[in-house]
């Protein structure tokens, strides 16, 4: 399926920009003539002398200006890496290279073609991306493990190469290991203790934890959401008030059926 895109301005009358070889790829065609995207009749809509791909086998119905939009949403939504289809109804060919060179917008082709290298280049080990995310370079890192700290040269951020993060400033590699261990450890026993010791809220799942008093509990706002329940067995207290202990859920020590 195309990507979505707005229909751009020059559809009304202005003319797309030309990259290269579309220049002698387009013709004018006489009013009447509609892009089946954006519906145009102006008296001078350029279309290709020729459908998008050599394999496709219909007329070309897609001026250039839309086409060249179809390839600039493809591009910056990262379609592109499935393959950049015509857009002709019952045409499911892709544009290749060429094709995408001769009608993407020069800024847009340059584009497309920085990224064929970039995902290229994620199959070599050595070549690490950036993790700054205003950042889209990479760059080959031949020292490997030994010479862990990867310096950007586009923008001097600083990454692990082995662990893939940010550099984990004040710890070696080792350290690092070391407090990922920790961390995880403090974290599953922060886990055991969380369900160990509170409970969640019947009505918005606050964990909540009861020092003493009695069983008549309330979710306290700020942070909480005002509900009151049963300690024990977490039935609404509107519902035992307005019946009885039987309200309580069966497995309560308040509820009367209990033996």
């Amino acid at each position: 399926m195309a990507p979505e895109f707005v229909v751009p301005p020059y559809s009304s009358g202005s003319q797309p920009q030309h990259n290269g070889p579309v220049a002698s790829a387009v013709s004018i065609v006489p009013t009447g003539v509609e892009c089946i995207v954006c519906t145009s009749d102006a008296a001078e809509v350029e279309f290709p002398i020729d459908a998008p791909t050599s394999a496709c086998n219909h007329p070309p119905q897609v001026c250039v200006g839309c086409l060249q939009q179809i390839i600039l949403v493809s591009i910056t939504s990262g379609d592109y890496s499935t393959g950049i289809l015509c857009a002709s109804p019952d045409c499911a060919q892709r544009l290749d290279y060429y094709d995408i060179q001769k009608f993407a917008t020069p800024e847009a082709f340059d584009r497309y073609d920085k990224l064929l290298l970039q995902d290229s280049l994620r199959t070599d080990e050595h070549y690490v991306l950036c993790l700054e995310p205003s950042c889209a370079a990479g760059q080959e890192h031949t020292g490997g493990e030994s010479n862990n700290i990867v310096t950007c040269h586009s923008c001097g951020t600083k990454q692990c190469f082995r662990h893939q993060v940010l550099w984990h400033e004040g710890f070696t590699c080792a350290q690092w290991d070391e407090h990922q261990r920790v961390t995880v450890v403090q974290q599953e026993m922060s886990d055991e203790w969380i369900q160990a010791n509170t409970k969640p809220c019947p009505r918005c799942s606050s964990r909540l934890e009861k020092a003493e008093g009695c069983d008549h509990f309330t979710c306290r706002p700020p942070g909480g959401c005002g509900h009151q329940f049963c300690w024990e067995c977490l039935s609404p207290w509107a519902d035992i008030i307005s019946g009885d202990n039987s309200k309580h859920y069966d497995h309560c020590r308040y509820y009367t059926g209990r033996p």
